[in-house]
Formats: C-alpha cells, structure tokens, sequence
C-alpha cells in the first residue's frame, strides 16, 4: 500500500490535510503512479497555498464536500450553529475558486457533524438524538431542499448523534460515538426521499 500525505495549518489556525492511498499488485504499477512508489510525482504538493477563504459569522464548519452541477461547481458546508437562528447548511458556487459566493443557507436543526454527496442529494449526519440522517436535493443548489429525515433505530444513551457519513452505491453509511445500541448503520438510498434501514 502507498500513501502520502501532507499536513498544514490555515491562516484560522484550522489543521488541513491532504492523503492520497493506492494498492499495487506489482513494482510497474508502482512506478506507473509517478516512479520510485512517490503517487505526488509534482512537486506542487510541497507548499500547499490558500488560495482564499471565507468567514461564515455565527457558525463552526464540520464537514464539506463538493459537485459539479450542470457545468458550475459548488461547496456544501455543514456546521455546527453557535445559536438556532443560524444556518448548518451553506452552499457555495465556487466556479471562480477566487470568489466564492454563497448562494443559499438553510437552518436543518441542531447542528451537523458530516456530509457525504451521491448525485444530486447531500446525506448529512444531524447532531440529534433523533432523525440523525438527513437528505438534503441539491438538484437546485440555490435552492436546497431537506427531502428525508430517518432516525438511527435502536440508538440511545449519551451519544446518539449521527457522527460520521459516507455514500457508495446507492448506500448511506452512518456511524455515531460509542453508545447505547449499534454504532455503524447501513442505509438504502435508492429512493433518496424514503431512506431504508
């Protein structure tokens, strides 16, 4: 297995952090990937470079994931609101990557921790002891729609939150603190608006 990774602080004092892993079978995929197993064969991973930032007042980001719509490419931000009257949901239009514009927010609930994107539909991790998996169409991105709420059955106790989430196929994978009950849970989307565990 060959992985490389590099690790910053921004301008916020956030830690970043850019990985990449493959698995090769033999030594000419190996070099295949950029010669002596090295997968950065540029030198433009060395000294990573903000390009620009943005300050969302009244909200602490807790996940991103990005798509490209209809020819534009867009930035979907989950956060944590500091208050309820704040948005956890904030799209982006950064085709100019200079000048990114927010384009529309929506205030799902109590916070989200996580987003993971299938198609035109962002499944985002609720900090909520209930409905921890929310489906958000982001078809129109200057429009978000929340489409499903599901709960995480059989979760309870301290940390019932939806924690971390990933999309493959058609399948949402949820997966919450140590608490009372499962903390892993997979997720039919086939239909993105009816979820089924």
């Amino acid at each position: 297995h060959i992985e490389s990774s590099i690790s910053w602080e921004s301008e916020h004092a956030r830690a970043q952090n850019v990985a990449v892993g493959s698995t090769v079978g033999n030594i000419n995929i190996a070099k295949a990937l950029g010669g002596g197993c090295d997968p950065f064969p540029s030198s433009i991973w060395d000294t990573p470079a903000i390009r620009t930032s943005v300050d969302i007042a009244g909200i602490d980001g807790t996940g991103i994931a990005v798509r490209s719509i209809d020819g534009r490419h867009y930035a979907f931000v989950t956060a944590d609101s500091l208050a309820p009257a704040f948005p956890d949901f904030v799209v982006f239009d950064v085709s100019d990557e200079m000048e990114p514009a927010e384009l529309d927010s929506i205030n799902v609930g109590p916070g989200l921790n996580d987003i993971a994107i299938g198609g035109h539909y962002a499944y985002v991790a609720q900090h909520s002891a209930t409905n921890q998996l929310v489906v958000i169409d982001i078809n129109n991105p200057n429009a978000p729609t929340v489409v499903a709420l599901a709960p995480l059955p059989g979760v309870a106790g301290v940390n019932p939150e939806g924690q971390s989430i990933a999309y493959n196929d058609n399948r949402v994978y949820v997966g919450t603190n140590r608490t009372i009950g499962h903390e892993f849970h997979v997720f039919d989307v086939s239909d993105p608006t009816i979820p089924l565990f």
